[in-house]
């Protein structure tokens, strides 16, 4: 289903300025799809199918009911279907999405699960695109189709299980209002949140929070405070700002001091981090 007049390749894709397709109406079984939109705060859905988010160019900002993630160029989202998520763009984005009917499926995740992309993922999302939403009409075509559906469908398994690893660049949103307000106001103060007024945010006293956030979440609120400060960096390096402007936006009071904390998190500079985002 072509949306564009002018489109740069024949993938299958939708500008934000055009109606959206209904994707649980869309007659093919198996499909890409390629959006391209600005900044955006997509409201709370789900699928019938099975999704593959990839941004191609770009970072988005993923939300389920029990976590956030950071996705750049160099991660995607498996999303099983029914799971209810919202997507978040702070600039332009190139996402390209695959939607699996279940029975492809069948022995895939029930959880959402991020994980990291290879060249392979990379090719196969992006050949998906060749495929839209409309039914092939041809027998022979429909056939080509579901092989390389059912090739994809068994590498999606084994990304979605590869998953589990990346359980470090996720990011909790608590159970109960209270803990997804003072999670919510620290990420929005990085530079000068402290307990105080985390707790104040969530109507309790420190102690209580801190005993709620543990139950809720596994972590004390220091402990959040510094994932919450690396998972907002890992988006502004996506977005190309430099370490130093980095490091002072997120809270830290030196790049060296910043550089440290972002290594042992996730094995690699800062400065590389960015460079990779933007490589792909």
């Amino acid at each position: 289903m072509r949306t564009d007049a002018d489109p740069p390749s024949d993938d299958h894709h939708h500008d934000h300025d055009r109606p959206l397709l209904d994707v649980d109406q869309a007659p093919a079984p198996d499909f890409g799809l390629t959006d391209r939109f600005g900044p955006l705060e997509g409201e709370a859905h789900a699928h019938g199918r099975h999704q593959l988010l990839y941004a191609r160019v770009g970072t988005l900002h993923l939300r389920t009911a029990e976590a956030r993630w950071v996705l750049p160029p160099a991660r995607a989202a498996w999303i099983p279907a029914g799971a209810e998520h919202r997507v978040r763009c702070d600039g332009p984005v190139e996402m390209q999405s695959v939607y699996l009917t279940g029975h492809r499926l069948a022995e895939a995740p029930a959880t959402v699960r991020v994980f990291e992309v290879d060249d392979l993922a990379r090719t196969l999302v992006a050949e998906a695109q060749r495929f839209g939403p409309e039914l092939q009409t041809d027998l022979a075509a429909r056939a080509r189709v579901a092989r390389f559906f059912d090739v994809l469908a068994d590498y999606a398994l084994e990304w979605s299980t590869r998953g589990q690893g990346t359980a470090r660049f996720r990011l909790p949103v608590g159970r109960t209002p209270p803990v997804q307000r003072a999670l919510d106001y620290t990420l929005a103060h990085l530079a000068e949140a402290d307990l105080p007024a985390a707790a104040r945010a969530a109507g309790q006293s420190p102690r209580t929070l801190e005993r709620h956030l543990k139950a809720e979440t596994g972590q004390g609120w220091r402990d959040l405070l510094r994932a919450a400060r690396l998972w907002q960096a890992m988006a502004l390096l996506s977005a190309g700002q430099s370490v130093t402007e980095v490091a002072l936006a997120v809270g830290y009071d030196s790049p060296s001091a910043f550089t440290f904390a972002f290594r042992a998190l996730t094995g690699e500079s800062p400065t590389r981090w960015r460079a990779g985002a933007a490589g792909h």
